[in-house]
């Protein structure tokens, strides 16, 4: 957390908290602006932000800002107006969430390859809920000669089952719900 001037940007004052993860004594924070923690391309954004007139506390953004050592973390902003000694100041704290941007991106990158190969696979894929279909792929287009997936959404897919193997495909569905069920609880 720290403090700053509004109008100047200069820092007023910082907490203990702020010069263990940004690497940075007191004292040379207190001869920095905010400006000089915050990466260029995140500037004009926090300006517009510290332009504004916070009412209590706001969570305002996501930014990147560089510590001591030259690093970039990513951190989330919460912030709120205050009167330092008769200055515009403004109170903010910065929680760094580097770790949680990096697993949310490759989380993001997993999903991508997934769908992808899901997408793109020869086989028909199909997911379904009760019954009711929610996804398709191309190659299930396909197989059941629909113009497109979202032709298929919402369908019923014993709707393209034959009636006399119904039943079975219900068997089927049923046991593997079931051995998942069971593999899933194993886990936990």
């Amino acid at each position: 957390m720290w403090v700053y001037d509004v109008e100047t940007l200069v820092f007023l004052a910082v907490n203990l908290a702020a010069v263990a993860q940004y690497g940075y004594s007191r004292n040379e924070f207190l001869r920095m602006t905010i400006r000089d923690i915050c990466v260029a391309q995140d500037i004009p954004a926090m300006l517009d932000i510290i332009a504004r007139q916070c009412e209590g506390l706001e969570k305002s953004s996501k930014c990147k800002h560089y510590k001591n050592d030259g690093s970039v973390i990513d951190v989330e902003i919460t912030s709120g107006d205050m009167d330092w000694s008769g200055r515009s100041a403004r109170l903010l704290s910065a929680t760094d969430i580097t770790e949680r941007t990096r697993k949310e991106q490759r989380l993001s990158q997993s999903e991508e390859s997934y769908r992808l190969f899901v997408e793109q696979s020869p086989d028909a894929v199909l997911v379904h809920r009760q019954g009711e279909i929610l996804f398709a792929n191309r190659a299930c287009v396909l197989l059941f000669g629909a113009a497109s997936a979202r032709e298929l959404i919402g369908m019923q897919m014993f709707d393209f089952v034959h009636p006399a193997d119904r039943e079975g495909v219900r068997k089927r569905i049923r046991e593997y719900d079931r051995d998942f069920t069971n593999v899933r609880h194993n886990e936990t």
